[in-house]
């Protein structure tokens, strides 16, 4: 996890339920102090790697039960139980290719564009979501089909 503390989203990690239900309370506590609540709602655990997890125990931040999930999103970023990136890239070159064929849908084709135009229109809407898809480890030729 590369930025577990972004404005007001926060990720906690811990080896343990143990750990995990300590940090919960401390953050019970610190929000109690200051008197501001956390949305349970919008809070969930991810299991990572234990595929023979039983559920046994509930998760709770104050008196809310924070709900156990295989997926959630933190950045704008899917992160998932197994740790895989595939949604993430399929979510990337769909972003991609819609982008590609809105702009070519509203007119701005390479049949109606100059070169240069199309360049532009390309390197400042298209290009920004092809650097995200690689940002996920694959290449620009896996992303343009």
């Amino acid at each position: 996890m590369s930025a577990p503390t972004v404005a007001d989203d926060m990720v906690l990690v811990s080896y343990s339920r143990a750990g995990l239900d300590n940090m919960l309370r401390i953050c019970t506590s610190y929000a109690n102090r200051w008197r501001f609540l956390y949305n349970a709602n919008k809070c969930s655990v991810v299991i990572y790697n234990n595929k023979n997890f039983i559920n046994q125990k509930e998760f709770y931040l104050g008196v809310k039960t924070i709900p156990v999930n295989d997926s959630y999103i933190h950045l704008d970023i899917e992160c998932n139980s197994c740790l895989s990136t595939g949604n993430c890239i399929q979510e990337a070159c769909l972003n991609l290719r819609g982008t590609y064929i809105t702009v070519c849908a509203k007119g701005m084709g390479p049949e109606r564009q100059s070169p240069i135009t199309m360049s532009k229109i390309f390197n400042s809407a298209v290009l920004p979501k092809a650097i995200y898809a690689v940002s996920f480890g694959i290449t620009i030729h896996q992303v343009i089909y």
